[in-house]
């Protein structure tokens, strides 16, 4: 009886980014051609706008179940039209990923639009990861950054997601592709 191929799941974050980029030409060179890889195409949705999070609400329980209605329309509205934007990179990367031998079924989309208050894209990456059985977590290396505000002076400090995956991936392999 031969063993069965077990299928090793990537979970690749992907922007229109050049470093993204780079990070889909690695993930395929690795994963083309062989059998046994599935590459779970990641996106995060940015964090709704102001106007999106809440309305002004009124005090006749009608009229407020009416704006929480509207509201909800026009987020769902809001993430449709991102979704529609963010298509044809999705479809781009796909068509690159099979051109270096993946299968067309070895290749699926996660845009994760239930980002959550506070929710970093490491811990988010993990989350996806963990929900979709992805042993790997690969990211483009691309320092992002932040700025903290110390005593009324703005301080820039280089972060990366990379790394944050690195210091706190525990039970995943994380690569870091520059």
């Amino acid at each position: 009886m031969t063993p069965a191929v077990q299928t090793k799941r990537i979970l690749l974050a992907i922007d229109d980014s050049a470093a993204a980029q780079r990070a889909l030409r690695y993930v395929g060179e690795i994963t083309g051609g062989g059998s046994g890889f599935h590459v779970d195409l990641y996106h995060r949705l940015p964090a709704l706008p102001p106007e999106l999070r809440e309305h002004g609400g009124s005090e006749i329980p009608d009229r407020e179940t009416e704006l929480g209605r509207q509201l909800s329309q026009r987020i769902a509205e809001w993430v449709a039209s991102l979704k529609m934007e963010l298509e044809p990179t999705l479809e781009t990367c796909k068509q690159e990923l099979i051109e270096y031998g993946l299968s067309s079924g070895a290749i699926s989309f996660c845009i994760d639009e239930d980002v959550f208050p506070g929710e970093t894209l490491a811990d988010a990456l993990r989350r996806v990861a963990r929900e979709r059985k992805c042993h790997t977590i690969a990211v483009a290396r691309e320092h992002v950054p932040i700025v903290y505000g110390i005593e009324g002076v703005d301080v820039l400090y280089p972060h990366h997601t990379g790394d944050e995956l690195v210091r706190d991936g525990a039970g995943f392999t994380v690569w870091v592709i520059g």
